[in-house]
């Protein structure tokens, strides 16, 4: 079993003879007082410096086992806690066994377990969980609980496949100051230093379903007409921005994709209501082993929060329990996962969205870089490299800080603010139709955690940055899910049914026409028959509108829109004595 060194630093329940009142009884005439057994406290210097010593009893509540928490002296001279099941005290010889295999200095193993258990009566008990996160008004934390249940309720790491889980080190103004400037040029770090928080507010706002955020190369051609994606964006740095705000965040610290089934399961249940972050997709890609995961499902089971259901039988094992969770990802891969055999289903593209980065020379995930070519590339390596230094060694606070301040506020107040801030962004980008809506929500609620960041003092950067840098991103990863030509097609077909239905008048030169009901209007441009709309018009038969500008460049590759003398796509034409910009597409190209 894990060491449990760590519960060195949580909150330790005292408990004193006092708590346990004498009281007198009678028994055969005699009036006798009762002795009060003697409680042991972790503290208690009688057993401070034993070689061994049991400081408290726990129940796990996930599995209803019950274990003795055991201090030990360690070969090099340090003290060390183990749990250990309690039905094995009954053999006192197989406790000594699984001290001295973790390393204890015992000169007489078996009778210093025997009087450790017999001076261990009164010992303060407390419950355990492997499942981080809300638990009614209180929040597990890895190294603590906030809330009521602080010093009764505690993280078991024992299962949890994650070392780096809540590590600390460093100090939390310093991440903040050190991620101010990077921060304020990068929007995919704004959004990676948010997703742990974005984590927390699930439960608070009903939310059951989580998302993985997929950060990988931009495509581009080198010149010789081969694809080709990016490897030194920055995508790893903002995994790892994520993860810093709950523990360690060394570059070895993220997890990959070579995962087996279960073992996702047991990295989600550990990360409930935090963040994980997965690293290098291509990893497992090309693996015949049936038992890893594939990339297809993990997003999937990561989203939805539930890994296999097991049978009663298999779940007597309590390594194989039923396991579910709700979180915020990010992973990262070289490769789009838009484009390759076939287009992902909707429901995949909702729960792993893919965020495009760009590549390394055009400044990476520190997109906001004004300047151009050396310029970008050299502010880009200075914020990288400032990055860097300062989440090696600061991390693990921002977390605790921001649940330590959740708690602290009237609930009915937080959950209204985050409403609101969920209501706002999604009218902002436009979310009508409910798969719109339901994909929106997804910045939607990492926003609203950004915003309860800055208001809170721990965020390194203000509400308004927040918004900009998610309304951003929602843009470019929407865009990332439209077909050109598929979404071009459409309008065309629409256009060619209004030309037919007379919603495009001839209009001589000169001559006053009422375009009110119509779409627009034909007149000949350069002897050329052309259909003139008005550019709103023309977005109003894109759907999704986010994809206009694409359909435009679209049109103009394909020779039907005929761009201005000044680049524009639209040109200046006097209709009814006004010059107005209009949109002229050639009518005989589109009507082939």
């Amino acid at each position: 079993m894990p060491t449990l060194a760590h519960f060195t630093k949580l909150q330790r329940e005292r408990v004193s003879s006092s708590d346990s009142p004498s009281y007198n009884c009678t028994h055969q005439g005699i009036k006798m007082r009762k002795s009060t057994p003697r409680v042991v406290s972790p503290d208690d210097s009688t057993t401070a410096n034993a070689a061994v010593r049991i400081v408290a009893s726990t129940t796990n509540q996930d599995t209803d086992h019950s274990f003795l928490e055991v201090e030990y002296l360690t070969l090099d001279g340090s003290r060390k806690r183990r749990l250990i099941a309690r039905e094995h005290f009954r053999t006192p010889t197989k406790v000594a066994d699984e001290l001295l295999k973790a390393g204890a200095q015992l000169s007489n193993p078996v009778s210093e377990v025997k009087a450790a258990l017999s001076s261990s009566n009164g010992v303060p008990h407390y419950r355990s969980t492997g499942r981080t996160g809300w638990h009614h008004d209180s929040f597990v934390l890895p190294t603590e609980t906030i809330g009521s249940l602080a010093g009764k309720l505690r993280f078991d790491s024992s299962l949890t496949p994650d070392p780096a889980l809540g590590m600390r080190a460093g100090a939390l103004k310093k991440w903040r100051r050190g991620l101010k400037a990077p921060c304020s040029k990068s929007d995919y770090l704004v959004l990676g230093a948010s997703l742990a928080a974005a984590s927390t507010i699930l439960e608070l706002i009903g939310e059951t379903e989580g998302v993985m955020f997929h950060l990988h190369g931009l495509s581009h051609s080198p010149g010789d007409g081969r694809t080709k994606q990016n490897s030194t964006s920055g995508k790893t740095t903002t995994a790892r921005i994520a993860v810093s705000t709950i523990g360690r965040a060394h570059k070895n610290d993220l997890m990959t994709f070579d995962l087996t089934g279960r073992g996702a399961e047991e990295l989600c249940f550990a990360h409930n209501h935090l963040t994980m972050g997965l690293d290098e997709e291509g990893r497992a890609l090309g693996h015949s082993a049936g038992s890893r995961i594939s990339t297809h499902h993990l997003p999937y089971m990561v989203a939805g929060g539930r890994g296999a259901f097991r049978s009663s039988k298999a779940t007597a094992d309590p390594t194989l329990r039923n396991l579910t969770w709700a979180l915020f990802a990010i992973s990262t891969g070289e490769r789009p996962l838009e484009g390759r055999m076939q287009a992902r289903p909707e429901g995949q593209q909702v729960r792993q969205i893919a965020l495009p980065v760009p590549p390394g020379v055009d400044g990476g995930i520190y997109n906001l870089i004004e300047g151009s070519g050396e310029e970008v590339l050299v502010a880009a390596r200075a914020l990288a490299l400032q990055t860097e230094e300062t989440i090696a060694s600061n991390y693990g606070l921002a977390l605790r800080a921001f649940v330590s301040k959740l708690c602290s506020e009237p609930r009915e107040q937080v959950i209204s603010r985050i409403n609101r801030s969920l209501a706002a962004f999604i009218r902002k980008v436009e979310a009508g139709e409910p798969w719109e809506q339901r994909f929106a929500r997804k910045f939607a609620i990492v926003y609203a955690a950004a915003a309860l960041m800055a208001k809170f003092g721990i965020a390194p950067w203000k509400r308004r940055r927040a918004w900009t840098a998610l309304v951003n991103l929602h843009h470019i990863a929407r865009t990332a899910l439209l077909n050109q030509q598929g979404l071009t097609d459409a309008v065309v077909s629409k256009l060619k049914k209004a030309v037919r239905e007379g919603d495009f008048p001839v209009v001589k030169k000169g001559a006053r026409i009422s375009t009110q009901g119509s779409l627009g209007m034909t007149r000949k441009l350069s002897s050329k028959p052309c259909l003139l709309i008005r550019k709103s018009r023309l977005q109003s038969l894109v759907r999704p509108q986010l994809g206009a500008e694409i359909v435009l460049r679209e049109l103009t590759r394909r020779g039907i829109l005929l761009k201005g003398s000044d680049g524009k796509t639209t040109k200046l034409v006097m209709i009814n004595g006004k010059r107005k910009r209009y949109l002229c597409l050639d009518k005989n190209c589109l009507m082939r």
